[in-house]
């Protein structure tokens, strides 16, 4: 496994290489890291992500992502790596490795998530389950979400460690407010906030609400 990862990070570096013209770079400040209904440290958060697309095929699009999560106060950290495979009307399919600490290339350190996102009828559904891990091995979330306006509503259910009991329920309910790009009448008093967005999510397992504000560029 050691060697797998060593070749695969060389692979990646070559693939960044020859597509870097292509890539996206996107930031992220959140006063809070909110993780499928539960919260991961209290912190204020830096989240930058990188997304290489590298390939076109008779489904779609193949790209490559790094993302992490880096805490203003404390040393909790987060990397994750995702290969993304577009499907064409079907859905997207996409494989997750997540990284916490110790030595990058032993495999105990990674979780693998397999994921899946479709629309049907207007409605976004995934389903993502973890399939090698020593810790959260088998864990499951499914959510169901709905644009309305500037609204995104979601609801989810977990298993494992997204609930208290272990058992399906339901763990990530609420809103995300997307704040609007700035109309031409109204640039001078709304454009600072392009970018802006806030979520307001509670969690029936734990019976905790939380209010989230995040800015990206």
């Amino acid at each position: 496994m050691r060697n797998f990862i060593i070749t695969s990070f060389a692979i990646i570096t070559t693939i960044f290489s020859s597509y870097a013209s292509a890539a996206d770079v996107d930031v992220k400040v959140s006063n809070r890291y909110m993780f499928r209904g539960n919260p991961v440290g209290e912190a204020v958060g830096i989240q930058p992500s990188l997304t290489i697309p590298f390939a076109e095929n008779n489904l779609g699009e193949t790209s490559f992502n790094i993302w992490g999560h880096l805490p203003v106060i404390g040393s909790f950290s987060e990397i994750d790596l995702t290969l993304t495979q577009e499907l064409g009307a079907v859905g997207v399919l996409n494989v997750t490795t997540q990284y916490y600490d110790g030595s990058f290339t032993e495999a105990d350190n990674h979780d693998i998530e397999v994921g899946f996102a479709t629309n049907f009828g207007g409605v976004d559904v995934s389903l993502n389950r973890v399939v090698l891990s020593d810790t959260i091995n088998g864990d499951t979330y499914v959510e169901l979400g709905y644009g309305f306006g500037d609204y995104d509503l979601f609801v989810g259910v977990g298993d494992g460690t997204y609930s208290e009991s272990g058992d399906f329920e339901a763990v990530n309910v609420g809103f995300t407010y997307n704040i609007p790009e700035p109309t031409k009448r109204g640039r001078r008093a709304a454009s600072w906030m392009k970018g802006y967005e806030t979520s307001f999510i509670y969690n029936p397992s734990t019976e905790t609400p939380y209010f989230i504000v995040s800015k990206s560029w």
